[in-house]
């Protein structure tokens, strides 16, 4: 079995050489681009891409800024609480931060086991009842006042 390291490696090696036409590019550029935007949904549904509707924003101003940066593959899931970068596997995976890499603080912590829980108890499954889910537990409405009795205390 080939290690992590050996495996990128052979992608690397297999890819790095690929010349491709115009088109081909294209093609390329548009599979690509997919990716990232389904990577930005969380963005893009619950801060229609300004960082400023945060109210995270006092706290990890430029974290947000390249959340909300289509061009960035910096990931905010606001319903959840939870920074990351994508990983170009072809699916939704992600590596989470546990710190803002501009400034060093820790970031609060995810709320996907508690967003889980609260979606459930109203009876929905959010795996297959997406459409389902009340739009308050698509962004930051449902846990901001959890937030502000956690920066008081």
């Amino acid at each position: 079995m080939l290690s992590d390291q050996e495996t990128s490696l052979q992608s690397f090696q297999k890819y790095s050489d690929v010349e491709y036409t115009e088109e081909e590019w294209a093609v390329a550029w548009v599979g690509m681009w997919s990716f990232l935007c389904n990577s930005k949904r969380g963005a893009k549904e619950g801060l229609q891409f300004d960082p400023e509707r945060s109210v995270l924003y006092g706290d990890y101003p430029e974290l947000l800024k390249h959340a909300c940066d289509t061009q960035m593959p910096i990931i905010y899931d606001p319903s959840i609480r939870e920074f990351g970068v994508s990983v170009l596997d072809g699916g939704y995976s992600q590596m989470s931060f546990r710190f803002d890499p501009w400034s060093g603080k820790p970031l609060p912590t995810s709320l996907r086991e508690e967003w889980f829980e609260a979606v459930e108890a109203l009876g929905i499954d959010p795996w297959d009842e997406d459409g389902k889910i009340p739009a308050h537990f698509k962004d930051e409405t449902w846990w901001k006042s959890r937030y502000a009795s956690e920066k008081s205390a």
